[in-house]
């Protein structure tokens, strides 16, 4: 585990991550034992690691390591950061009609999600490219509008039917 960069079984950073993940009924032998980094010293004091690809063979696709910590560790194997596996960025690229708007509008185009940050840190930053919204939108609604006024927002549903 010496200078490793592993994906662990666990699931948060708030309880232990367990052991490596991989899909031990395929492989017997760890993938991740031979990944590791390499520091280096940049422009003094910063201390930095990269690397363009490492590649892993776990027997995974990515959706199944989706929601597992990635764990970093130090020279002696030590846990010294944790965070949380995730697409780098998420899209809507087709829109249908809010199941109870039965207005003209006829939205289409794409919204990006890209997330960063972990815990409380945690964030997304939006970015879209839309077609017929609300003309009415041409500027920013004002104090005594509705808080969903020209909005694009993240809600808790998971399907457009309800």
């Amino acid at each position: 585990n010496s200078c490793g960069i592993h994906i662990h079984v666990g699931t948060d950073c708030t309880s232990d991550a367990f052991g490596h993940y991989w899909n031990t009924t395929t492989y017997s032998d760890d993938p991740w034992s031979v990944i590791g980094y390499t520091s280096h010293k940049w422009f003094g004091t910063a201390v930095y690691a990269w690397e363009k690809q490492a590649p892993v063979v776990t027997g995974f696709q990515n959706s199944l390591v989706n929601g597992h910590t990635m764990i970093v560790h130090d020279y002696t194997g030590g846990r010294i950061a944790c965070g949380i596996i995730s697409p780098y960025s998420e899209v809507a690229n087709a829109f249908v009609k809010y199941y109870t708007y039965a207005g003209n509008l006829q939205v289409s185009g794409w919204v990006k999600v890209v997330g960063s940050g972990v815990l409380e840190e945690a964030s997304q930053e939006l970015s879209w490219n839309l077609a017929g919204v609300d003309p009415a939108c041409k500027a920013a609604p004002g104090p005594g509008d509705s808080p969903n006024a020209c909005g694009v927002h993240i809600h808790v549903g998971m399907d457009c039917t309800s």
